[in-house]
């Protein structure tokens, strides 16, 4: 390229299925294999600035640095309370490689701050929205524990059973409960603790459930509804303390997201992310799609895709735009075959926070089954029950742990195959949890 000022870049699938963006002296938008030929994208055409060049760990440490630097100068020198306040309480609870960590989290959340239904302060609003907390949640909490939305006729039945019980125990719990119903709303929100603790033990069984049968065969009911009380009230209260620690962390990620994306800019880098959505976006624009898709046509003919139960939304993107002209008219190159291999496991789908899902995943599925009607293709659906590292022993409880858990909380639509392991010595060890309460009873 002669224009000094378009400098441009390269963009190319790599033999590991990694399409990047890097700094070339040509944009390389495919190539076929031992032929040579190349295609050629300006920099400006990419939609990217000339110069831009990917982004090293060592370049991000150093930059996430100076960011958060910059962040807190800015906040100081303009008397921005809030922020460095915000800063100063994320320094308490976490170390300063998970407040990078979260900071970078933020940043790598770009449709929050950027384009259309971005977050602006005051964020306390649009996060209570989220939460559904309401326009006024310490009201709404008051009033879960009012006589109104709690269930106070529930609780008094089971007051009246432990006092006749008539032990320590009893009575404990008895006067816990009678002092909880003649206090006002906002001390019943104090003591819900307290309330909880007199009633259940620590794994939340009912205390001493057998003995209050004997003296109210439908105590189980009355609990229950009183479980249920205390239940949305603690929920709802946890909701608003999540709300007052979310909010002055998401003003200080916004804060750092802007800075991050400007001084990106001023550097010249572009990191992963970046690589990702100029990537779809690129393949998506209706004015260059076209463009795109006629220099990549022919240039190869399978895709696999590795790891896929975690690729996100915007990886499919891209998936989906290569791919768009494999199953119709000449893209079906007569009889040349062209695939998609995909390989993935709902179960390891441990990515969620990224933007990744199994809904993702079969939502894929579909859009490709539907693009292969009336083609002479088919689209085959292989298990993955055998493992061959894997012993037998630890594979039987996996099935057995899947089975208890729920295997539609997996994404899974229908229960998998047993899986088939080596056969050899295999241990499983459940260590205890550490701290929290016994759960004795104390009768």
């Amino acid at each position: 390229m002669s224009d000094a000022d378009d400098t441009p870049l390269k963009f190319a699938l790599h033999g590991d299925q990694r399409l990047a963006v890097e700094p070339a002296d040509t944009v390389w938008l495919g190539a076929s294999a031992g032929t040579g030929k190349t295609q050629v994208l300006s920099a400006r055409e990419a939609g990217m600035l000339p110069g831009t060049r990917a982004m090293e760990d060592r370049d991000k440490d150093l930059l996430v640095k100076q960011v958060l630097a910059e962040v807190l100068v800015k906040a100081q020198t303009s008397g921005d309370a809030a922020l460095v306040a915000a800063l100063a309480g994320l320094s308490v609870r976490l170390t300063s490689e998970q407040v990078e960590g979260w900071l970078l989290r933020c940043a790598e959340a770009r449709e929050m701050w950027f384009g259309t239904g971005a977050w602006q302060p005051p964020l306390r609003p649009r996060l209570a929205r989220l939460l559904g907390l309401g326009e006024d949640p310490q009201a709404a909490l008051l009033d879960l524990c009012g006589d109104r939305l709690f269930d106070c006729q529930a609780l008094r039945r089971c007051v009246t059973a432990q006092a006749e019980w008539g032990t320590r125990t009893g009575l404990a719990a008895a006067d816990a409960v009678v002092g909880w119903l003649a206090a006002g709303a906002a001390v019943r929100v104090e003591r819900l603790d307290e309330l909880w603790k007199a009633l259940f033990t620590g794994d939340g069984n009912p205390r001493s459930l057998a003995a209050m049968l004997k003296l109210d065969t439908g105590y189980a009911e009355a609990i229950e509804r009183v479980r249920d009380s205390i239940g949305r009230a603690l929920e709802f209260r946890g909701l608003i303390a999540l709300a007052d620690y979310a909010e002055p962390a998401l003003l200080l990620g916004r804060a750092f997201a802007l800075a991050w994306d400007e001084a990106k800019q001023r550097e010249g880098f572009i990191d992963f992310d970046d690589q990702i959505r100029h990537a779809a976006a690129l393949l998506g624009r209706a004015d260059m799609a076209d463009w795109v898709r006629f220099k990549l046509d022919r240039q190869f003919d399978h895709i696999l895709v590795d790891e896929a139960q975690d690729t996100n939304a915007r990886q499919w993107e891209i998936v989906d735009a290569l791919i768009g002209d494999f199953f119709a008219g000449e893209g079906q190159r007569g009889e040349a075959l062209r695939t998609l291999f995909v390989v993935g496991d709902y179960k390891q789908a441990i990515f969620r926070f990224q933007g990744t899902s199994p809904e993702n995943f079969e939502a894929a599925r579909r859009r490709v089954r539907e693009q292969m009607l009336g083609v002479e293709r088919e689209l085959r659906d292989y298990g993955l029950d055998r493992s061959f590292r894997t012993a037998r022993p630890v594979l039987e409880f996996v099935d057995r742990a899947i089975g208890e858990i729920g295997f539609e909380r997996f994404g899974l639509q229908t229960p998998p195959e047993p899986h088939r392991g080596e056969d050899r010595p295999g241990l499983v060890t459940l260590w205890p949890i550490v701290g929290g309460e016994d759960g004795s009873e104390d009768e």
